[in-house]
């Protein structure tokens, strides 16, 4: 026995928002930095030619290899990606 009426079931808000369809190649490169010893190696060795893997506008492209935060944050990148991928990166690059 159970009860139905006509009103949908409310569906709790998402913790995390959908990625947009436009930041899915630089979530993906982002996340790929956060979780990958060796794609963190070839980002340090080149940043730029690690941006040309992926299909980047420009805009977006300039914000990976500087890894600026606010930049991607501004596009709508969930701010815990980047600060992952930097937060890598800055384990890995070499001290002076």
């Amino acid at each position: 026995m159970g009860w139905t009426g006509s009103e949908a079931a409310a569906q709790p808000a998402a913790h995390y928002p959908a990625i947009k369809p436009e930041l899915v190649e630089l979530t993906s490169a982002l996340h790929s930095l956060a979780h990958d010893a060796e794609l963190r190696a070839q980002y340090l060795a080149d940043a730029r030619a690690f941006a040309d893997k992926y299909e980047l506008p420009p805009d977006q492209r300039e914000a990976l290899i500087k890894l600026d935060l606010a930049s991607m944050v501004k596009m709508g990148a969930h701010p815990l990606v980047p600060f992952l991928a930097q937060l890598q990166i800055q384990r890995q690059r070499p001290r002076p």
